[in-house]
């Protein structure tokens, strides 16, 4: 492929997702606000937990990895594993316009996990767990939230073309393709969490 045609694929790509996110404006701004939403209630919650539930309350697949219960493969696995019931959720909330209010309580709820770890990482590992927040999680779980939100803004908006004019609407792919593609860039992005986690946390922090 010559330079010029490689400037064009990357001109049109980019065209594709500024329309998609002009088109999608509102529906972007609706899930972050509830996102934020979540995360502050789930930091107002994490305030009100005492320090002997910290343990049990922390995300169990972390902590776990933490204390070597469990291999790196297992941490990846598992990961991936709950991106693609997330996934499967997503789609399941999709299938119907009435179903569609159930995607932001999804992503609530998503956003509220999120800042009750960040903060309990904080309060239980101190000042390395402001490093791997700011580091590893922080970043990383931004990422999926990003592939998440689209995710529903894809499907949600194929669930009202399909109730207004009958007909499956979902980008130029399938179905099937279309969510293989969200697993494949959320296993991307937990595949650097992980590489992350094993060489800051354990190599450098923990020891």
């Amino acid at each position: 492929m010559s330079k010029y045609q490689l400037k064009r694929k990357k001109a049109y790509c980019f065209q594709i997702v500024k329309s998609h996110i002009r088109q999608n404006l509102l529906w972007y701004i609706s899930l972050a606000m509830v996102f934020v939403i979540g995360v502050v209630i789930g930091v107002l919650t994490a305030l009100a937990v005492s320090e002997p539930c910290i343990d049990i309350l922390i995300d169990t697949v972390l902590l776990r990895y933490m204390l070597d219960e469990i291999s790196i493969l297992v941490f990846l696995v598992l990961r991936i594993f709950y991106s693609a019931i997330a996934l499967i959720i997503i789609l399941l909330l999709s299938c119907k316009v009435w179903c569609l209010p159930g995607l932001w309580i999804f992503l609530a709820y998503k956003g509220y996990c999120i800042g009750f770890d960040i903060l309990l990482l904080l309060i239980s590992l101190g000042l390395s767990g402001v490093l791997c927040t700011i580091i590893i999680f922080v970043p990383c779980w931004i990422l999926s939230i990003i592939v998440l939100c689209n995710c529903i803004c894809v499907f949600s908006q194929r669930t009202i073309l399909y109730r207004k004019y009958g007909k499956v609407y979902c980008g130029r792919y399938p179905i099937a393709k279309t969510i293989l593609m969200y697993m494949v860039a959320l296993a991307i992005i937990h595949l650097i969490e992980t590489l992350l986690v094993n060489i800051l946390i354990i190599k450098f922090l923990i020891e």
